[in-house]
């Protein structure tokens, strides 16, 4: 039996069901073995019964022509199913597809081991997922003490290996879990991932503060939960949808929570990005452009979280969801506070007044370090959504990104700055537009998705639809 296993995996054929090969087999998998046992010898006897031995030959002829065939189908792949963040499910299956009569030259991993092969890389390829928007992924065996992440560094000589076109992004994550590496190459025809359509599924998610991402590497929606971040940090080159990530939270919060449950402060140095948020009801006050205003509004936060933690004093609660369950008939509403182009804002050299000659700049970054840092912003509902296109450590400085403790990278031009987003690499080599690592608190490391994405007119319907749901309401 172990002779034929090595043979398959040596071939790449499928001749046993993958349970056989990689777990126990279920009920299932010995129905589908028996079946042909089961159709078989029922049909040989009427053969032998109506046409004798000629009847029997022939049979027995043909139920070994269809093993034949069955034992030289190469294996299809398979892709994931099932969500288990989202479902609670503790284990994700895994579905293999069989094409039957497949001429093993055509393969769907035959180009890609050959390339493997060619630039002497110690892996196999094992199982083909083409269930995301824009990447296929495709599941490697390495072998043991391989470094596979050598691969990203052959750059376009592996991509020419692949025809692909120039300039194509590969990347690699050496290990996904399963004790598999996962090679990324992008889709030639991409599908569309649409903040419009999934800010339902932000709503439904069942969290407090529903942040949209987008969708996850198998097109499940990636949601995360702004009250847990607490404080959320989005970061990434031009033209990589950072200012386009914002929106997706901003908008998600604000389909999910009625004005009064929810109010939104927005900061934006480059004028532009945030001030399609003016409309929505959350909006306190229209977008924040000029620092000197926007470092009277940080005062006026820090002034309502100290009014609001005496409020809890008195109520006799620690954080604001115990004191929303024991008021529920005057919900105390969460803050979120998004200052877009921290980076801008911080560099601002002008004085404070003309009596205060502290540049405006680092007055913002000490209030900032206050309140993100030992302040209980946390437990009174007041939530920081920051962006940068670069994250620049001798502005901002070490002290303010700990006081950060989420992430969001998008791609970034070199690793360090991607070290500096998500603590690793991996944001400089993603393959394209909107593909983004998501690095919650807590979590014990990044996980890829692709961000959803504002297209044509999108931002002006998911604004009038915000403004309609909550004024009928």
């Amino acid at each position: 039996m172990e002779n034929v296993l090595n043979w398959c995996n040596k071939h790449k054929i499928g001749v046993l069901p993958e349970a056989w090969r990689t777990a126990k087999p279920n009920n299932k998998d010995l129905i589908d073995m028996a079946k042909p046992t089961l159709v078989g010898l029922p049909a040989l006897m009427i053969l032998y019964l109506i046409w004798e031995i000629p009847g029997f030959a022939a049979g027995m002829a043909i139920i070994v022509g269809f093993a034949i065939l069955d034992a030289t189908r190469p294996l299809r792949g398979g892709h994931w199913l099932g969500r288990p963040e989202a479902s609670k499910k503790a284990e994700v299956q895994r579905r293999f597809l069989i094409e039957k009569g497949m001429d093993p030259e055509k393969w769907w991993g035959k180009k890609l081991q050959d390339a493997l092969n060619a630039h002497n890389i110690k892996a196999n390829v094992v199982v083909l997922d083409t269930s995301g928007a824009t990447l296929d992924m495709y599941e490697l065996e390495v072998q043991q003490g391989y470094d596979v992440a050598g691969i990203t560094a052959l750059g376009e000589n592996f991509s020419r290996a692949l025809k692909l076109p120039k300039g194509t992004h590969i990347s690699v994550d050496a290990n996904i879990g399963n004790g598999r590496a996962a090679l990324y190459i992008p889709k030639e025809k991409y599908r569309p991932v649409r903040t419009l359509s999934m800010l339902e599924a932000a709503q439904t998610s069942g969290y407090a503060l529903p942040g949209l991402v987008g969708e996850d590497l198998i097109g499940n929606p990636m949601i995360v939960d702004i009250t847990h971040a607490p404080h959320l940090l989005v970061g990434g080159e031009v033209g990589m949808e950072r200012a386009g990530q914002m929106l997706n939270i901003i908008l998600s919060t604000s389909y999910s929570l009625p004005p009064e449950r929810l109010r939104i402060t927005l900061i934006d140095p480059k004028l532009l990005e945030l001030a399609v948020c003016n409309s929505l009801p959350q909006v306190t006050e229209p977008v924040i452009t000029d620092m000197h205003k926007a470092h009277k509004c940080l005062l006026q936060i820090r002034k309502m979280m100290l009014v609001r933690c005496q409020q809890f004093l008195e109520a006799g609660v620690n954080n604001i969801a115990a004191y929303n369950r024991r008021f529920p008939e005057a919900p105390m509403p969460y803050q979120l506070v998004a200052f877009s182009e921290l980076t801008i804002g911080l560099k601002c050299s002008a004085p404070v007044s003309a009596d205060d000659d502290r540049e405006v700049g680092d007055s913002i970054k000490s209030l900032l370090l206050e309140l993100i840092g030992a302040a209980p912003t946390q437990e009174a509902g007041i939530h920081f959504l920051f962006g940068i296109q670069c994250y620049d450590p001798k502005t901002c400085g070490e002290t303010l990104r700990q006081g950060i403790p989420s992430s969001i990278g998008m791609r970034v031009r070199a690793h360090e700055f991607s070290e500096l987003l998500i603590g690793q690499k991996g944001c400089e080599s993603l393959c394209e537009q909107g593909e983004c690592y998501v690095f919650m608190s807590g979590d014990a490391s990044p996980k890829r998705a692709l961000s959803a994405a504002l297209i044509g007119e999108d931002m002006e319907h998911a604004v009038d639809l915000i403004r309609e749901k909550w004024s009928t309401e």
